[in-house]
């Protein structure tokens, strides 16, 4: 009796087997040029030392991008069916970015992202001015596309060593399809990445690379690159603007112009709103302001961190709603002057400057905040460490409650610096320079930011514990709490000791004061 073998079966089998060496291969040779690529980040960037900057490199976010090289390199060698030329491609397009990326960042202070590769066509424009002083770098960079050109046709013209079989090029092709084509859909990487602890770290994209290589922030951020909408353009957005009602117009130039301010307080919230039971009313300040000026609600486009985003809504106008999740504007759109707050001041012949009691990198603020038109841009090393009232907490390093804050002295309330020193510095900044000019100042506090996990303070200005019937709070909810409140505390003391200079100013001053959102408080909190 005879048994026919399942021929089909046998045969998807040994597709699958002799496609395994091929993958094998593939994430080898990925992990020999991811690595020469991280080599060629460090020892061309001089950020700092190389062991330092190599120990920073996470190991998790490495493989990830071994894997989708590896990805890349299966789906050229199946469009090709040439091994040398998918390596060739591959290296190439890698080094052109790296490339890109440390000549954007000698011009610019600003690293690669993803949203200039729509900017290309640019490049034309500006390229004398790109070129200039850097004629030597370009021809080399030409003769390297060049050399990689060639030996990629004479690749092509050779035939294949290592060729795949149709049935092997089309599992690639369909595999690399269905990854492209389903993140596209369903947006699933991101939250994958976050699922292995990887985190897209936006809030310095320099940070970012340095963590978790260079590859992969670019691909973690691909979905920002925008594409410009239909009907866009100058002809559209002159006919909107000739409808403006000519009062509206005269109000934006006043007979008597005051001095702005607009002082944004990290995370600041009225957390008595919250279902416990505070010693003291967290913000007297804002209270008492609120029960005699204007209070208006906000919605913000961010909850718990993001304040880039908010920033950015606050000062251009454009809604974050308009552009996709998870983008953040700063580090991915904003490579040109855009007509903000600070330009239409300063076209209504005012003094526009920016004030953050952080560093300036943060978010790319020290680049960003001129293309808005900000005249002068003041950040924590510029801003002078002030005594604090009663005790300092434990691990301060002198009595001054100053500490290292990546290498800068600060003055610290929990992991961030307060805000009496930026206040203090808002009102110097409001009477120096040409006192005949009336002042635009954005400010942002840090006092408030999160996460709330720091020791107390030994002698909190709020204490917190749960309303009458309610089960205890537990040590961590406590602390969350206690701390965000005593930050609130402090935001609202730096706030009153602000209103009471301004209203002893003789120029009038408009101030406007606002939350960025509310705080990162933890799970097993709230």
């Amino acid at each position: 009796m005879s048994h026919q073998k399942p021929i089909a079966s046998l045969s998807v089998s040994r597709l699958a087997l002799d496609f395994l060496p091929k993958i094998l291969s593939a994430l080898a040779l990925s992990a020999l040029l991811v690595a020469g690529l991280e080599l060629a980040r460090i020892l061309s960037g001089g950020d700092g030392p190389f062991a330092a900057e190599l120990e920073l490199l996470e190991f998790r976010p490495m493989a990830i991008t071994v894997v989708l090289g590896a990805l890349a390199l299966l789906a050229l060698r199946a469009s090709f069916n040439r091994l040398s030329v998918a390596l060739l491609s591959l290296a190439t397009f890698a080094a052109l970015l790296l490339i890109a990326h440390r000549m954007k960042e000698t011009t610019l202070g600003k690293p690669l992202v993803p949203a200039d590769l729509g900017q290309l066509h640019e490049l034309w424009d500006v390229r004398e001015t790109l070129v200039a002083g850097q004629e030597l770098e370009f021809i080399a960079i030409g003769l390297m596309v060049l050399a990689a050109l060639v030996a990629i046709a004479v690749c092509l013209i050779r035939k294949a060593t290592f060729p795949m079989r149709l049935g092997e090029r089309a599992m690639a092709l369909a595999l690399a399809a269905l990854l492209i084509g389903s993140e596209l859909q369903f947006a699933w990487f991101i939250p994958a990445l976050e699922g292995l602890g990887i985190e897209n770290n936006v809030w310095s994209y320099g940070y970012n690379l340095r963590v978790n290589g260079f590859g992969l922030p670019l691909a973690m951020n691909a979905r920002q690159v925008l594409r410009k909408p239909k009907g866009y353009g100058q002809e559209r957005l002159d006919r909107l603007f000739e409808g403006l009602p000519e009062e509206a117009r005269a109000a934006l130039a006043p007979a008597e112009k005051p001095d702005v301010v607009v002082y944004m307080a990290e995370a600041f919230w009225d957390v008595t709103k919250l279902p416990v039971q505070f010693s003291r009313d967290p913000l007297p300040n804002f209270r008492a302001l609120a029960a005699s000026h204007t209070l208006l609600p906000m919605t913000s486009p961010q909850r718990g961190g993001g304040t880039a985003n908010v920033e950015f809504e606050a000062l251009t106008g454009i809604s974050h709603g308009v552009l996709p999740v998870a983008s953040v504007p700063y580090q991915h759109y904003v490579h040109r002057p855009l007509r903000a707050l600070p330009t239409l001041f300063r076209e209504q012949g005012y003094e526009a400057r920016a004030i953050n009691n952080f560093h300036r990198y943060y978010f790319s603020a020290s680049s960003v905040y001129p293309l808005f038109g900000f005249e002068r841009f003041i950040a924590l090393d510029e801003i002078e460490p002030l005594d604090l009232e009663g005790r300092r907490p434990e691990g301060f390093v002198n009595n001054k409650g100053l500490r290292d804050v990546s290498g800068t002295l600060a003055l610290v309330d929990g992991h961030f610096p307060s805000d009496e020193p930026l206040v203090r510095r808002i009102l110097q900044e409001l009477d120096a320079g040409d006192v005949a000019k009336p002042k635009f100042i954005f400010a942002l506090g840090m006092v408030g930011h999160g996460p709330f996990l720091y020791e107390p303070w030994p002698d909190p200005d709020v204490t917190v514990e749960a309303r009458e019937g309610q089960p205890p709070l537990t040590e961590e909810a406590a602390r969350d709490l206690e701390n965000v409140a005593n930050a609130v505390f402090r935001a609202d003391k730096a706030l009153g000791f602000l209103v009471r200079a301004l209203e002893k100013r003789a120029r009038p001053t408009l101030l406007v004061f606002f939350g960025d959102h509310l705080p990162s408080l933890r799970e097993h909190t709230f």
